[in-house]
């Protein structure tokens, strides 16, 4: 099982991601340059800003960790012009945040900082997509080259006792041990050449020690047992990381939701109870660790990623579970009301659609005169290459299932300024003729994507004949099973 809460970061890569809301003002750049300024939310004292410079038609994504939803949202700055512009953006962030920028493809590129609140950083991207630190007064560089990051394989990258063995393993740790120190020295040598202040040089120090434990953590231990000497090793450092727990809470970063995550896992495997079921053993954590926000922060956030869980009875069931584990769950509420809403065709009554013909109509109208019939909602957008890709395989299900009780919905998220695109991709999809072919009317910004958390599309929405959601996020239809776990709910008896 794959580490959940840092998941979203690749979402870049694998799908299509949406901007936020962006309210635009002119005339806040330097002098000299076109410029829009974007303006997300008005700053308060737990606010950062960042602001990027971008050429024209062009855009990047960061990713962090948003500690007021509990999310692991990413950040779009993107520039619709045809000049050169600024955007501007605050976020809320109450401690130090590590922040990712990833580009994987033709153009790779994996770079990281440390945002302190209050704090103003200036990123600039050029034309050939490398994106860059224009100015931070706490220090004028990424952290990649402190702590020896060289690509985002190489950050993320797990290993396992049974693919490696024993010895290579100890040479993994020692390389952990050696690379933290060397950092340390920089770190110290930065602070000496006065390249950075004291208080930041103390964040760097922390993340150092996170970034080790992250390393190690994600040194995975298998259902074999490893010898005796590195499984000692391994337990050591975590004792280690459980002496220095309250550490992770100095820094907003991805890479303590891993640890936590591992370190539960690790406790169940040394008591004979791991399995590919993180809800059989979550609980197997140290009571110092249980006790605090940071592991409540995660398992919440644990459940707002978790695709395991369909609808709002199953959530309930996981949050009754946590709660029975001696675990306050009272801000976990949040989660049921939004499941409710989301699941609840009356709470979309409003949202707009059109079809090719230009004929407006309602979301919850389409879906309400669909009942008796199972349906599957298909969210996509013209210039979504993902979504695009799996179109072939959706014809194909679409022809494979053509007597059975479903019906396909196509819903595009282009925006306004976007019909003819769309328009343009439905005939090359041969989508155009198609009766369920629509698009979100205000597109992007259509209150339904926020509703039902569609934060990247391709997102394949499942009803049931009584019009309520059985599964939110859907495989999609190039999946091997898409098939067979259609058919699971359409036609059960099927074998």
């Amino acid at each position: 099982m794959h580490n959940i809460k840092w998941l979203l970061l690749i979402l870049s890569f694998y799908s299509c991601l949406e901007p936020q809301k962006d309210l635009y003002k002119k005339d806040l750049a330097p002098a000299g340059m076109n410029s829009l300024v974007a303006k997300d939310s008005v700053k308060t004292e737990k606010c950062a800003t960042i602001i990027v410079s971008l050429s024209k038609m062009s855009s990047i994504a960061l990713n962090y960790i948003d500690v007021k939803n509990k999310e692991s949202p990413s950040i779009l700055f993107r520039n619709s012009t045809h000049r050169d512009t600024l955007i501007c953006k605050t976020v809320f962030i109450d401690r130090p945040t590590h922040f990712q920028h990833i580009v994987l493809g033709n153009y790779q590129q994996f770079s990281n900082f440390i945002l302190l609140p209050n704090d103003t950083i200036y990123l600039a991207v050029t034309n050939s997509y490398v994106l860059n630190i224009a100015k931070y007064s706490r220090f004028n560089g990424f952290i990649d080259s402190i702590f020896g990051i060289k690509d985002y394989f190489d950050f993320n990258r797990t290993t396992s006792y049974a693919k490696v063995g024993s010895k290579k393993v100890r040479d993994l740790i020692q390389g952990i041990e050696s690379s933290y120190n060397n950092s340390r020295k920089l770190i110290k040598n930065l602070f000496y050449s006065k390249k950075v202040d004291s208080v930041y040089g103390n964040y760097l120090s922390d993340f150092n020690l996170i970034l080790k434990y992250y390393k190690i953590s994600n040194i995975f231990f298998d259902q074999s047992d490893p010898p005796a000497n590195i499984n000692e090793l391994l337990g050591k450092y975590y004792e280690h990381t459980l002496d220095n727990f309250s550490l992770l809470s100095n820094i907003n970063t991805g890479c303590n939701y891993s640890i936590i995550y591992n370190s539960i896992r690790y406790n169940a495997y040394k008591k004979g109870k791991l399995s590919n079921n993180f809800w059989d053993y979550f609980n197997l954590v140290d009571d110092s660790i249980k006790s605090t926000n940071l592991y409540k922060s995660y398992l919440f956030t644990y459940l707002l990623n978790d695709e395991t869980i369909k609808n709002t009875a199953s959530l309930k069931k996981k949050i009754s579970q946590i709660s029975s584990s001696g675990i306050d769950t009272q801000n976990f509420d949040s989660l049921i009301v939004h499941r409710e809403q989301a699941e609840s065709l009356k709470s979309l009554i409003g949202v707009g659609i059109e079809n090719i013909s230009g004929d407006s109509g309602s979301y919850y109208t389409l879906i309400k005169n669909l009942e008796s019939h199972y349906v599957l909602v298909d969210f996509w957008a013209s210039w979504c290459a993902p979504c695009r890709a799996q179109m072939p395989a959706l014809r194909k299900m679409k022809e494979a299932l053509s007597n059975q009780n479903v019906a396909f919905i196509s819903i595009s998220i282009d925006n306004d300024n976007q019909r003819e695109e769309w328009i343009a991709a439905s005939k090359d999809e041969n989508l155009y003729t198609e009766i369920h072919n629509y698009r979100l009317l205000k597109g992007n910004k259509n209150k339904l994507l926020k509703m039902m958390k569609i934060e990247a599309v391709p997102r394949y929405i499942l009803y049931g004949p009584d019009g309520k959601i059985i599964d939110n996020n859907f495989i999609t239809p190039g999946d091997k099973d898409f098939k067979k776990t259609l058919l699971k709910y359409v036609s059960p008896n099927i074998d």
